[in-house]
């Protein structure tokens, strides 16, 4: 493109000359050699002109773009592709237009992430600040007459900070500004409790793993039952002579007195030196638990009682096919043992103690037997002729040695498991309506004013429910524990203790989460 002719006269040679002229080539060359003149500012900054000849006496001049500018430097994060920045370009020509180009090379590592129309550089992505907050893109602005600039520019990322990254329940501006937490952590102090809940629903400290220093993690009590907020440390709460902070140590369940339900109470287990989380890890029996029992039964072969020396293996097994004991401790799953028992039979009439440790391939009966409620006897016979085989049908074991057991036996029917009192589990939604508002057992959240029915929900009998600290606009009916009314009409959080009580005893309260949004 031809633009403005300017003369170089003597005045305005003289005065350039003031400066500081650069030719990259010699004034006086052929017409058409290009010359390059850099001025240089007495600032510093800088102008280059490339002149072309058309005559002896008369230039045209050619002039670089001198620089490209955004109009801002940024885009948000969280926003659907098509953000735009504006660029312009600085040229000393006025009135030339330019076209602008993404440029491969160093600086334009992230030239993909945008795309360029007309002067305007738009995202074509939806940015995330915490996976990346800057990018590198490098743009060339040419003019009508094909000189151009290349600029590398830094595109930066705003961060949101009104999101819930880690899906929490808090905003980075809230867990940053507020309480100090982890916007990148649904569980910035790894207690077992997500953040929002914790300061929205628990009342708990998100920054602290054990917000009252009992020694048990919120997220354990929670999850067991106990209350992150009292120091309940030294409570036995399934009354098994261990505490809750021992439960803990030891992993074991606090509302449960024979964690891994093999018949012998967690302090049993602990007292022995055995593992009160593995069923198969079983104290020596308490030197009154039987170690036999007796037995008689009745064998025929075909229609015939048999009378001779029987062979015979024996196993307890429960309903499940769990092998408790067999005569030589070679059974598993119920499957017949080895070695066998050879006791003699008269008429079809045998007698034997299952446990006489003075018989061949016979072992003591370990106190698990006894502390099933529902054990069964399988029975294999050989006559010496026709092999071993199964007797049908197994036969059921009474309770009959419970008794014997109690102070070991978590599920022996002792005065202390009958007089157990009820424990309280939660709430339940009254009506399909009133489901949504039920989070979980202990939880009940709804909009501030939301009429509400719920119902309570114990283990056991219950002759009357305890309620403390229900807002206004609810009533209970003790009788039945049927809980209804308008939950508050301000929004808040309102921690409601519950008890229910029956001829027994009264159970450990426990603790319902009622939030009016």
């Amino acid at each position: 493109m031809k633009r403005r002719a300017e003369r170089v006269t003597g005045q305005a040679f003289l005065a350039a000359t003031c400066l500081l002229l650069a030719f990259a080539g010699s004034l006086f060359g052929r017409d058409d050699d290009p010359r390059e003149i850099t001025i240089v500012h007495p600032d510093g900054t800088q102008e280059t002109h490339i002149l072309i000849g058309v005559g002896t006496t008369s230039f045209e001049g050619y002039n670089f773009p001198k620089d490209v500018f955004l109009s801002k430097p940024d885009f948000d994060e969280n926003v659907a592709p098509g953000q735009v920045i504006t660029l312009s370009v600085k040229d000393p020509d006025i009135g030339d237009e330019h076209e602008f180009g993404l440029v491969v090379g160093v600086g334009g590592e992230d030239n993909s992430a945008f795309t360029l129309v007309g002067n305007e550089l738009r995202s074509n992505a939806t940015y995330d600040y915490e996976a990346k907050n800057a990018y590198s893109v490098r743009i060339s602005a040419t003019d009508l007459s094909g000189l151009s600039i290349v600029k590398n520019f830094t595109v930066t990322i705003n961060d949101d900070r009104t999101e819930d990254f880690d899906n929490d329940g808090l905003t980075e501006a809230q867990e940053e500004d507020v309480h100090g937490t982890s916007d990148l952590d649904p569980d910035s102090d790894d207690d077992g409790l997500v953040d929002g809940p914790e300061v929205n629903v628990h009342n708990t400290d998100p920054t602290k793993p054990d917000t009252e220093g009992d020694g048990m993690p919120d997220g354990w009590e929670h999850v067991n039952g106990l209350n992150p907020l009292a120091n309940d440390a030294a409570n036995d709460d399934d009354l098994d002579q261990l505490s809750n902070l021992v439960e803990y140590q030891r992993s074991t369940d606090p509302q449960d007195a024979d964690t891994d339900q093999d018949g012998f109470s967690d302090y049993a287990e602990v007292a022995a030196g055995k593992s009160p989380v593995d069923g198969l890890s079983l104290p020596v029996p308490a030197p009154n638990v039987p170690q036999f029992m007796n037995y008689a039964g009745l064998v025929k072969v075909g229609t015939t009682n048999f009378t001779g020396q029987g062979k015979f293996k024996f196993a307890f097994v429960e309903a499940n096919g769990t092998t408790l004991w067999s005569n030589d401790g070679t059974s598993v799953n119920g499957s017949a043992p080895q070695g066998e028992v050879t006791i003699p039979v008269q008429d079809g009439r045998y007698v034997l103690a299952l446990g006489d440790v003075s018989l061949a391939n016979m072992l003591a009966l370990p106190a698990s037997v006894f502390t099933r409620n529902d054990v069964r006897l399988r029975v294999w016979f050989d006559d010496g002729a026709n092999g071993s085989q199964l007797l049908s049908p197994d036969r059921r074991v009474g309770s009959v040695s419970y008794s014997m057991v109690a102070g070991w036996a978590t599920n022996a029917l002792t005065a202390r498991e009958l007089a157990r009192p009820p424990e309280v589990l939660g709430v339940a939604p009254v009506s399909l309506s009133d489901a949504a508002n039920v989070r979980s057992l202990y939880h009940v959240r709804g909009p501030a004013g939301h009429a509400l029915a719920i119902k309570l929900r114990a283990m056991g009998t219950v002759n009357v429910f305890s309620v403390e600290g229900l807002p206004a606009g609810l009533t209970v009916n003790v009788a039945n524990g049927f809980i209804q009314g308008n939950l508050p009409s301000e929004a808040g959080n309102h921690e409601i203790t519950l008890k229910a009580t029956n001829s027994y005893g009264t159970s450990p309260p426990f603790t319902l989460y009622l939030v009016a949004e």
